[in-house]
């Protein structure tokens, strides 16, 4: 979307991903180990939307149209991958461990205490470096308001997750905040997420401006798909299995 384009694949590359961690951890002697199993999952991912992306960039193919092909085509992989087995069972007790299973109680307040510490570094890391090139900052009392508001709100969501019986904040809810951190760092930090921007808000001047829109596009559809897979792995965590519905 940040390319002012779409991917209408996302849903069964993302079964793709987790119908991949189930066949490879099947334990009939030939499984792979858990890491093996996720990257293989991740790995397709990047190698559908690095295809997407492509076939959009390259050859020309507007991305509704490429994307709504792999939809319908990812979905007759699916089944194919499963074949007879119509449900695989993930009996891997890590995978099976994203979904379902949670920080202990003092682990999610560690959590929160070091995700709002994270914040307020960053915010008055940005604070001195723009002060030293001389350029304008945001009032320290927004920057003071935004990191309570952070902190009451994390507070409130680890109380709530800890005062169910025998849960805590769960992996899941952790992982997504590592991503959330970790694309929002790239998009507003990197010289590749600016190109991003730049490629979106108007490819001809991002052209002539020297970027190579064509290596933006097809990196962005191959992150895309990526994490799509990371999100079906999440899923078939949740379940415990996949079948050919995945």
């Amino acid at each position: 979307l940040l390319l002012g384009e779409i991917d209408l694949s996302i849903g069964f590359v993302s079964g793709i991903g987790g119908v991949i961690t189930a066949i490879l951890l099947i334990p009939d002697g030939n499984q792979t180990s858990v890491a093996v199993a996720i990257a293989a999952a991740i790995g397709a991912g990047l190698a559908i939307g690095t295809l997407h992306g492509v076939l959009f960039a390259k050859v020309g193919i507007p991305s509704f149209i490429v994307t709504l092909a792999g939809l319908l085509g990812w979905n007759g992989v699916v089944p194919v991958l499963i074949g007879s087995r119509g449900t695989v069972v993930i009996q891997d007790s890590f995978v099976n461990g994203i979904a379902n299973n949670s920080l202990s109680h003092i682990g999610g307040w560690i959590v929160i205490e070091g995700a709002v510490l994270l914040y307020a570094a960053i915010q008055f890391m940005a604070v001195r470096s723009r002060a030293r090139a001389g350029l304008p900052n945001v009032p320290m009392a927004l920057i003071l308001i935004r990191i309570v508001v952070l902190a009451v709100v994390g507070a409130i969501v680890v109380a709530v997750c800890n005062s169910v019986e025998g849960r805590g904040v769960p992996y899941v809810g952790v992982l997504m905040i590592a991503l959330m951190l970790v694309w929002t760092f790239v998009t507003d930090r990197t010289r590749f997420g600016r190109h991003v921007y730049a490629v979106g808000g108007n490819a001809e001047a991002a052209r002539r401006a020297g970027i190579r829109i064509d290596g933006i596009r097809i990196a962005c559809f191959a992150i895309s798909s990526a994490m799509a897979c990371v999100g079906g792995i999440v899923l078939a965590s949740r379940l415990s299995s996949v079948d050919t519905n995945t």
